[in-house]
Order: C-alpha cells, then sequence, then structure tokens
C-alpha cells in the first residue's frame, strides 16, 4: 500500500519490537483485516498525513495499532464495522 500513500504523499510509519508473540488464527483474514484498516487510514487521511503502525505484545496477546488523520467513523457506521 506504500504507493497509495505516496500518490498522497502521505508517510507510514512503523513501530515494531524486535519479537511478538506467535499469533493463531487464519493469515488470509488476519492480512485482510489489516490491510483493509490501512487502505481505509490512506484512502480517507488528508494530503501529507502521517499513519502510524505499532505492534505490541504482552500478556497473552498481540496488539496492532493504525492511527490516522483521518475524520473517523460515524456511531452508526461503527455500529456494522465487524460485520
Amino acid at each position: 500500500l506504500e504507493p497509495l500513500a505516496a500518490k498522497k504523499n502521505q508517510t507510514i510509519k512503523f513501530e515494531v519490537p524486535e519479537t511478538s508473540s506467535l499469533v493463531e488464527g487464519d493469515p488470509l483474514k488476519l492480512r485482510d483485516i489489516v490491510l483493509n484498516i490501512l487502505s481505509n487510514a490512506i484512502k480517507f487521511s488528508p494530503l501529507e498525513s502521517v499513519i502510524e503502525i505499532k505492534s505490541q505484545s504482552g500478556e497473552g496477546k498481540q496488539t496492532i495499532e493504525i492511527r490516522d488523520e483521518s475524520p473517523g467513523s460515524t456511531a452508526a457506521e461503527r455500529q456494522t464495522v465487524f460485520s
């Protein structure tokens, strides 16, 4: 997705620890979820904005956080996000 971000002069920053936890799940579905969220961040964030991706391990969990500068979603949209 970096070429899409480059078209909008956006910067993608990664903060990933040297070691991480093993995540059990369907690798294709997990990949699709992360790519979908990241592509939305690129699509809806303004020109020349920063998109941050952070990953953390701890307490038996692996967390991926994607922050962007988009206006966000409405309450109604958040109700259907996991449909």
